[in-house]
């Protein structure tokens, strides 16, 4: 489902209250938390992996969705990374499969990763 206008960003990247309380609710307390009982410098790490995380998922979803033929659907990193999205989109597979949007790497761990069938590979026996 590529993106036809503005609206359709309303529908794809993540509201900003959710962000609000994502950062202000989990992320400062969590923050706090790991500077008192670890050390200053793990806290900025976290947060700082945090804001990276949400950044490359928004990147990648919005690259997901992108008209055909749009530059940052060409990416190398992109093209390989779509067929996951779109698995993860397909009815008979999201409710068990591909959970995971933009890396593969937890449905790899927990064994619900789903890769579909090259055309080219001859069926079994």
């Amino acid at each position: 489902m590529p993106i036809e206008s503005r609206r359709d960003l309303r529908a794809l990247l993540f509201p900003p209250i959710l962000v609000i309380f994502f950062f202000g609710g989990f992320a400062v307390p969590v923050w706090f938390l790991l500077e008192a009982f670890v050390s200053a410098n793990v806290a900025w790490l976290f947060v700082a992996s945090a804001i990276a995380y949400y950044l490359n998922y928004e990147l990648l979803h919005t690259a997901y969705h992108m008209p055909d033929g749009h530059w940052l659907g060409r990416l190398g990193l992109v093209r390989r990374l779509c067929w996951l999205h779109q698995a993860h989109r397909d009815p008979r597979l999201m409710a068990s499969r591909n959970f995971n949007i933009t890396y593969p790497l937890g449905d790899w761990l927990f064994g619900t990763l789903h890769r579909p069938r090259d055309a080219a590979t001859p069926s079994g026996p």
